[in-house]
Order: structure tokens, then C-alpha cells, then sequence
């Protein structure tokens, strides 16, 4: 069973959290308007947490988004996503950085697909993966929001 919960913070927008009662199983960043109308009013503990984290992240506290989650991924997508969760808080990597550091050393393209099918977007952290020349690269939330999450840790440290 997956539940779904949306909630509307200043900084972001509308965020959608999906779950099978214990774990996240996705993250989405957007306005799904034909979600809000069914929208739960109590929400899971885990996605109560979520929500409590992401308020503290956006209003600059330095946090990690440390909370169960489910996906069905790819071998290779899930060593991505293992060295993923490894970048500190503040911290930058380029795509292909990423790749040397799973051992493809020409891999960037798929760890850029990985990271742009990353379903839960902040528990994996790839908006702090970008190009190796300083530009941001793709982010599923959108580009200003990958810079927002840049920026917002940056003042952080």
C-alpha cells in the first residue's frame, strides 16, 4: 500500500512524500493539485519526522536527513547512491568525481541518470552533485531549487 502526503513549505514549494507505512519509498518536489484534495491530515510518524527535519533544513540549521526508506533501484544505481549519502552537508562532487570514487571512472553520464532518477531526493542527497565545470547539472526539484539547497548549506557551515 503506498500513502501519499503533501505538504507546502516557503522556501520550495509543495513537497510530495510517499510511504508503505514504515519507510519513504519517494520524494517529489511540485504541486500535484489533484493530490492535495486527498491529502491525509495525520500524517506517518516517518513522514512527520520528514517534514520536521526539512522545516529546520530550510530555516539553515545543518541537518541530516538520517530516515528509513525503501527503493527498488539498480546495482549500479544504489553503489551510486551508497556514496551519494557519504557527501557532508556543504559538501560538492562532481559527477565525475562520483563516478572515480564507485571505480567507472567513465561513468558520469550514468551517475548523472542515477542521481536524475534518485527517488528520494534529500535522504540521497544528489542535489550536491554537479558538473565537473562548476555548473549545477539537472536536479529533479528544478534547477533553482538545486541551487536554493546549495546555497542554504553553504550558509550552513
Amino acid at each position: 500500500m503506498c500513502n501519499i502526503y503533501i505538504e507546502k513549505f516557503n522556501k520550495i514549494g509543495y513537497i510530495t512524500v510517499y510511504t508503505d507505512n514504515e519507510k519513504i519509498t519517494g520524494i517529489n518536489f511540485g504541486n500535484d493539485s489533484w493530490l492535495k484534495d486527498n491529502n491525509k491530515v495525520k500524517f506517518e510518524k516517518v513522514v512527520k519526522e520528514f517534514f520536521d527535519i526539512l522545516e529546520l533544513y530550510l530555516s539553515g540549521k545543518k541537518v541530516e536527513f538520517d530516515l528509513p526508506f525503501k527503493i527498488k533501484t539498480t546495482d549500479f544505481a544504489n553503489n551510486v547512491y551508497k556514496e551519494l549519502r557519504k557527501i557532508k552537508y556543504g559538501e560538492l562532487i562532481s559527477y565525475k568525481g562520483l563516478a572515480e570514487k564507485i571505480n567507472n571512472f567513465k561513468g558520469y553520464r550514468a551517475v548523472g541518470l542515477a542521481c536524475k532518477n534518485n527517488p528520494v531526493p534529500l535522504l540521497i542527497p544528489c542535489h550536491r552533485v554537479i558538473k565537473a565545470n562548476g555548473e549545477l547539472g539537472g536536479f529533479s526539484g528544478g534547477i533553482n531549487i538545486k541551487k536554493l539547497l546549495i546555497n542554504l548549506e553553504k550558509r550552513g557551515i
